[in-house]
């Protein structure tokens, strides 16, 4: 077996598990996965060399970097792969998925930045896992409530419950608050 196939292979055992910790664990290590998928992804694509007979397997990988690259929101280095595997001649089939790609990293920027976000510092004074529920009392007394990614509820349970924590939240179309970021305050 040859080192780009390796990497291929780890790649794609890192893709796995980022798809099963989406239903399990939440989206912050399913993100890490795909970002360590990514990476080897990469790397095997990069010392794929250009055959101008055989363009096919370097463009697979270039493509398969540029998907895995978006699911972990690199998406600038996606873009770049996306460049670098249109404007080597692809074959027909991977231009037009390496489009799709480009198109779906659009509408997800385009998503992220209608996204609005808060930062406040309060105490951590509630949690309810069942819910995945966090409560966070600001310092002007009000309560905000927050859902939270399982990893990340279990993460700041353990470390801040009744902490004085910096909040950061992404606040949904349906105004709901998803926590995205709890840090001792200093």
């Amino acid at each position: 077996m040859n080192v780009i196939t390796i990497l291929h292979n780890k790649a794609m055992e890192f893709a796995d598990e980022a798809e099963i910790a989406k239903h399990k664990k939440g989206n912050n290590t399913a993100k890490a996965l795909y970002l360590q998928a990514f990476q080897l992804e990469k790397e095997a694509a990069l010392k794929t060399p250009i055959d101008y007979v055989d363009r096919v397997p370097r463009h697979v990988l270039l493509r398969s970097a540029a998907s895995l690259a978006m699911l972990s929101e690199q998406y600038e280095e996606a873009e770049k792969l996306i460049l670098l595997g249109l404007n080597t001649a692809p074959p027909t089939f991977i231009k037009e998925e390496l489009n799709e790609i480009a198109a779906e990293i659009k509408k997800r920027k385009t998503q992220t930045q209608k996204a609005k976000f808060i930062q406040f510092v309060g105490l951590f004074t509630f949690v309810n896992a069942a819910e995945n529920e966090i409560k966070i009392q600001a310092l002007d007394a009000s309560l905000h409530s927050f859902i939270a990614p399982s990893d990340l509820l279990k993460k700041v349970v353990k470390e801040l419950f009744l902490e004085k924590v910096n909040v950061k939240a992404s606040i949904a179309a349906d105004g709901v608050l998803l926590l995205t970021d709890m840090q001792r305050a200093a």
